[in-house]
């Protein structure tokens, strides 16, 4: 005989009295009642099972303890939204075995049920199990009573045939070997082709839906084998390799430097020539106070500009830095190192390291391991108010520079722009990056602390002269 254990709550005993439970004194210390469980109303009774349910999958891992039902009923269980939709729909069933016993039995108090139902009365029950009819709540309310269990209710559609396909390993390889294809057609367009090819093998040709899905499949389970053979190494890396971050509050002003290359998206006047040409800044970033340090801007990337924007740097600090990393990209091989085939060669190791600094090099076109390459974008704010803007790409030129913009050249001249001279150059990025360093940071490792106010606690005390003209500009801006 099914019974069922509560405390003798105030709130129980009244509803027991209200309702006729049947019962019998609970045997041992404390006494009680133990009242039988097939004397309570459907409704009660589906409370019950409803909450010791919910309890049991509260309590489940990866083993749930689940009853015996049978094999689609379980796979449905295991779905998160189908086991709530489930236990939504014994709610909704106990609200109306409720209303049934204080309404009537009837036709039209079923429909009255229905009807409060659609607008609204319990809005929750609404939103998670949707529309319905009270013919289906009684099939779910006999469901219920045959198995006991309110995890019947879970919507078995699809379960029955969930991972079983009509594709074969000869299927699979040829839809693979035209979907995974560095030149990354679309999949209409690979089932199209492979469709011809099962035609040709007198093959099972499948509809272009099954193949999609085994596609799409295929691409959620072997993300980074699609990636790679779809779109290369570096999508592979950017988007499946193990990254890790560093945190740049361990190191101190002057630890760590970055060095690379920019060219600026405006005009400057190359002093060689007399043309207008977009310049080149080699900058030298501190990675503890996100300061930009030295620079010098050239029409091109050489030894003279990396050893300036260094010996700048080095006055900067007042001392020198003890890493100094840098570009392995094109710019630093083909570039400051003209026909070296690699740093060893090119004495930039012994350069450096006469000096005390230990030199690493970046992944070459790995952006994501440098952060100057970060604030290179966020100097595109100084960039885009330049007269002589060029855009950062070929989308976003500015309107002059399109194909027959006559009215938008002749303003331009018009309004008196013109590049830049290269004084002029230097003077507006210098402003910048005094601008710069006196912004809070809030999103970095500063944690509203101001570049400058990190790299002058951190500064040396070597080298004199051009480093104090640096500092007063970095300390007062104006």
């Amino acid at each position: 005989m099914a019974v069922l254990q509560i405390s003798a709550a105030s709130t129980v005993i009244r509803r027991s009295a209200r309702e006729n439970w049947q019962f019998r004194p609970r045997r041992g210390r404390g006494g009680g009642k133990e009242w039988l469980v097939a004397s309570m109303p459907e409704d009660t009774r589906l409370a019950i099972q409803a909450a010791e349910e919910k309890a049991l999958m509260a309590e489940a891992t990866s083993a749930p303890r689940l009853p015996a039902l049978p094999a689609t009923i379980q796979a449905a269980i295991m779905d998160d939204s189908r086991r709530n939709k489930a236990l939504a729909r014994a709610d909704l069933v106990r609200q109306y075995l409720s209303w049934l016993r204080r309404f009537g039995h009837g036709k039209k108090q079923r429909q009255d049920f229905i009807s409060a139902y659609l607008s609204g009365a319990w809005p929750q029950l609404l939103q998670e199990v949707g529309k319905t009819s009270w013919k289906s709540i009684e099939r779910w309310k006999v469901a219920l009573e045959r198995t006991e269990s309110v995890l019947t209710l879970t919507d078995k559609r699809g379960v029955a045939h969930r991972g079983r396909t009509l594709l074969t390993e000869r299927h699979r390889t040829l839809i693979l070997g035209h979907i995974l294809n560095p030149n990354a057609p679309n999949i209409s367009q690979c089932a199209n082709e492979v469709r011809k090819r099962f035609q040709a093998e007198n093959l099972y040709v499948p509809s272009e839906p099954t193949i999609r899905r085994f596609v799409k499949s295929y691409m959620q389970t072997c993300f980074d084998e699609w990636t790679l053979f779809r779109e290369g190494r570096k999508a592979w890396n950017d988007k499946c390799a193990i990254s890790l971050l560093r945190d740049w509050s361990l190191v101190n002003v002057g630890d760590i430097v970055i060095a690379d290359g920019h060219t600026l998206n405006f005009e400057s006047i190359n002093p060689a020539t007399g043309k207008p040409k977009r310049m080149t800044i080699l900058l030298f970033y501190d990675g503890a106070s996100n300061c930009p340090l030295g620079w010098e801007i050239m029409p091109t990337e050489n030894t003279a500009s990396i050893s300036a924007a260094f010996r700048r740097t080095c006055i900067l600090l007042g001392k020198f830095p003890r890493v100094v990393y840098i570009d392995n990209g094109r710019a630093f091989r083909a570039r400051f190192f003209e026909g070296c085939p690699d740093f060893e060669q090119a004495g930039i190791f012994g350069l450096y390291e006469s000096l005390g600094c230990k030199v690493i090099h970046a992944w070459p076109y790995h952006g994501q391991s440098k952060p100057i390459e970060r604030f290179f974008g966020t100097m595109h704010g100084l960039e885009v108010w330049m007269p002589s803007y060029t855009g950062f790409d070929i989308a976003h030129k500015p309107a002059r520079m399109k194909r027959g913009e006559d009215l938008h050249r002749k303003l331009y001249e018009k309004m008196g722009a013109r590049p830049l001279t290269l004084e002029e150059t230097h003077v507006q990025v210098a402003r910048y990056f005094a601008e710069y360093a006196q912004r809070p940071q809030h999103r970095t490792h500063l944690r509203g602390r101001k570049p400058a106010e990190v790299f002058m606690a951190g500064r040396g005390d070597g080298y004199r002269g051009a480093r104090e003209m640096r500092m007063a500009v970095l300390a007062n801006p104006a």
